[in-house]
């Protein structure tokens, strides 16, 4: 008896739960609806940014030089795998890519320095003298190890590949 008695009063203080608090339920379900269809959260977890946590506003593929971008990055950078990545845009379309020996650069102004090898020892190529395609980013890691635009098998990303523009949150 205790046990029928216990479940009434459960369901009856539910029941004036709701009836008082319901609409606050039903407002935060509404926002956890509107913003998971327009945003993401993106974790980094490697060392090519100095931020850990990102925000991606999804579908958002209008970037300006120093924007953070989303996107997925070729295959043939990946091995296969298709983890977002995120990276700071810094040639935009149109502009001119230059190396002299390992240094990149993008409109004449340095932007970036390609190693020859990688952390796991394999080889590296540099990215080669090229004008960006009207719909391409050459995009880069703020660390020296970063993995991005300034090699070949990387290399500048299309804009159809950008799942939204990132802000950093930590």
């Amino acid at each position: 008896m205790n046990l029928a008695h216990n479940a009434v009063r459960f369901f009856l203080g539910i029941s004036r739960h709701y009836s008082r608090y319901g609409w606050i339920w039903m407002l935060a379900l509404l926002i956890v609806v509107i913003l998971t269809h327009h945003w993401k959260l993106a974790y980094n977890y490697t060392n090519s940014l100095p931020q850990t946590l990102f925000a991606i506003q999804l579908g958002q593929k209008d970037v300006e030089r120093g924007d953070y971008v989303a996107f997925y990055p070729p295959k043939s950078a990946t091995a296969g795998n298709e983890m977002p990545f995120v990276k700071k845009v810094v040639c935009l379309p149109g502009e001119r890519i230059r190396t002299y020996g390992q240094q990149i650069f993008c409109e004449d102004k340095p932007v970036a320095v390609a190693k020859k090898v990688s952390l796991k020892g394999e080889p590296l190529q540099k990215i080669q003298d090229q004008l960006l395609g009207e719909d391409d980013y050459f995009v880069l890691g703020t660390h020296p190890d970063s993995f991005d635009s300034r090699y070949s098998n990387f290399g500048p990303i299309n804009r159809c590949r950008f799942i939204g523009k990132a802000y950093p949150i930590f």
